[in-house]
């Protein structure tokens, strides 16, 4: 199967997938590889692993945010910014990444789509603006922290620990969990910050 056709199975009935949305996810995931021979990006490589839990998981994300100023904390090989940014064309996503080899990626990978910007700093150096902070892979503290000094709203993508931490936070109004379809251990948490 082909790249866009595995990303539409693996969606279908869960969230709308472009034409165009694929060409740019497709290009991405061969930058990626070329890559990741040289700089350990993701060990998730192969093509069914990689469509499922590096792309839809991330416009599964994508599909239950709005649009706006998006930071992706802890961005590491794109994701779920690159997705997010893909799928909301009129939104400004800023890809934090510390590591520089990791950034240098992200800069080339950015001439895909006109509305990402790189930040090669650390998380509690990103200073917004944004309206959503999004992430997974990141230790939920380190992303909980941007979200409430930038008073954003947060979508996570994250286990069944962080999720059930991030629910009982007292710091977060109408968090929400949705399990994603394949994998009871996997969850996307959103909800609004406030200190």
């Amino acid at each position: 199967m082909s790249f866009a056709s595995l990303l539409k199975d693996r969606l279908e009935g869960i969230v709308p997938v472009t034409l165009e949305m694929c060409l740019i996810l497709q290009r991405h995931y061969e930058l990626l590889l070329v890559w990741n021979r040289r700089l350990n990006l993701t060990t998730v490589t192969s093509l069914e692993e990689a469509v499922e839990r590096h792309y839809a998981e991330s416009l599964i994300l994508a599909a239950r945010i709005g649009s706006g100023r998006i930071g992706d904390i802890g961005s590491g090989a794109g994701f779920p910014g690159f997705p997010v940014a893909a799928f909301h064309p009129s939104s400004q996503v800023v890809l934090v990444e510390s590591d520089q080899r990791k950034a240098a990626f992200l800069r080339e990978a950015s001439d895909l789509v006109r509305n990402v910007r790189v930040q090669c700093v650390r998380a509690n150096r990103f200073a917004g603006p944004a309206d959503w902070i999004v992430s997974r892979a990141v230790r939920v503290e380190d992303v909980l922290e941007v979200a409430l000094r930038l008073q954003s709203r947060l979508a996570v993508l994250v286990g069944l620990a962080e999720k059930d931490h991030l629910l009982a936070d007292r710091r977060l109004a109408g968090a929400e969990a949705v399990q994603l379809p394949w994998g009871e251990s996997r969850w996307l948490v959103t909800a609004r910050c406030f200190t």
